[in-house]
């Protein structure tokens, strides 16, 4: 069964009707350059052979249903309207998921994308990504919805309306979602190239071909403990370090605190001018200057790994991505660091944490010559997924 058969089938149970469109999207794995987006900074991405798929079709009242299929086959169904994005959300999975993508159709309908006379749809979703272990399942559904939504734009393969799409979806999950959204994860998966990595800079948005450790005998895993999400209040502390970083640069007058000359030493100096004057809200400042530097750190590896990838020389693509010292005393990174030094011990020459904040997964990087080997003593107690090549998000005709 294709896509498009599978899709109809998946919708014609869901809505009893067929998809207007059906679209689909790639997992992503973040190579290097987490958590950067709002500092300007820059990411490299590559897309995995994973899919999420996805069918939509209008209604003609004003709810917005949501099924949603995953990977093992649990399927979380909910539904919600475009009236009830301003009330406050229900604890459940199923609610916060059906909110996060009806704020999704009011930015496709605000940013023009779907016709303001939408009112509700049908929206079926049937993942072919696992769950929890930080390769963007929920950033390759909401990527394949929009698709899906644009699905009757005649350019809907042209860059211009690609980078509004990747705009879209990250607009959207900045506003709605409760972790916060790695926005280059959009861009790969929407303008990006599956057979190599994506370096994308969120500096002046370009999207930029460069060579797959493959070519350069590494084979790539995502590495887990098991299928889980990390805690919320990880995702929360992630989500205000975020916050932050854009307060600080809307205080210097900048889009991007990368733009800043000598942010880290300027921004600090502000937050401690703050405590000065009595600020209760202002973050430690101590906190402050590991965050900044944290940013700066790893923009900086994603452009020496992306020099190493090019030049194709391993030693300084592991240097590159070695994890940060201080990966293992921050309390949302201590689980990645366990399972770094584990998949180095079987075999890896480098592993990092996959999606920090979000997944406390590791993303490790095997010489091909050592693979097999290293994937089966992973497997003995650790969820292992080989990640490849994958193809930019698509409709499914």
């Amino acid at each position: 069964m294709n896509v498009q058969q599978e899709m109809r089938a998946a919708h014609a149970h869901h809505a009893g009707c067929a998809p207007d469109h059906v679209a689909s999207a790639p997992a992503t794995v973040v190579v290097a350059g987490d958590g950067v987006d709002n500092y300007g900074g820059a990411s490299i991405i590559g897309l995995g052979p994973q899919r999420v798929c996805a069918a939509v079709s209008r209604r003609s009242d004003d709810v917005i249903s949501l099924q949603f299929t995953r990977a093992d086959g649990q399927i979380l169904a909910a539904t919600s309207t475009l009236a009830a994005l301003n009330a406050p959300t229900a604890g459940t999975e199923e609610a916060q998921l059906a909110h996060r993508i009806t704020g999704l159709i009011h930015t496709l309908i605000h940013r023009q994308v779907l016709s303001r006379e939408t009112t509700g749809m049908d929206i079926s979703v049937v993942s072919h990504v696992p769950h929890g272990v930080g390769l963007g399942e929920i950033a390759a559904a909401e990527a394949a919805i929009t698709l899906a939504c644009a699905g009757a734009h005649d350019d809907i393969d042209a860059p211009p309306l690609r980078t509004k799409l990747a705009e879209v979806c990250a607009q959207s999950a900045t506003a709605y979602a409760t972790s916060s959204p790695l926005k280059a994860r959009y861009t790969a998966a929407l303008r990006g190239h599956g057979t190599t990595l994506n370096l994308v800079e969120q500096a002046d948005g370009s999207v930029t071909q460069i060579t797959h450790p493959e070519r350069l005998g590494l084979r790539m895993f995502v590495v887990a403990k098991e299928q889980a999400p990390q805690p919320d209040a990880f995702a929360e502390s992630m989500r205000r370090r975020q916050e932050f970083i854009e307060t600080a640069a809307a205080n210097f007058g900048v889009t991007s605190l990368r733009q800043l000359p000598d942010a880290t030493a300027r921004v600090v100096q502000w937050v401690e001018a703050r405590h000065t004057v009595g600020d209760s809200s202002a973050p430690d400042p101590r906190r402050a200057r590991a965050v900044l530097q944290r940013c700066e750190d790893e923009t900086a590896r994603a452009l020496g790994a992306a020099q190493a990838l090019r030049s194709q020389q391993i030693d300084a693509l592991v240097n590159a991505l070695h994890p940060h010292a201080g990966d293992a005393a921050d309390e949302a990174l201590a689980t990645p660091a366990l399972l770094s030094q584990l998949a180095c011990e079987c075999g890896a020459s480098v592993a990092r944490p996959a999606a920090p904040g979000v997944s406390q997964s590791v993303l490790a990087l095997v010489p091909t010559s050592k693979a097999e080997n290293s994937a089966s003593r992973m497997k003995e107690n650790l969820l292992v997924i080989p990640i490849t090549t994958g193809e930019v998000g698509r409709i499914e005709v």
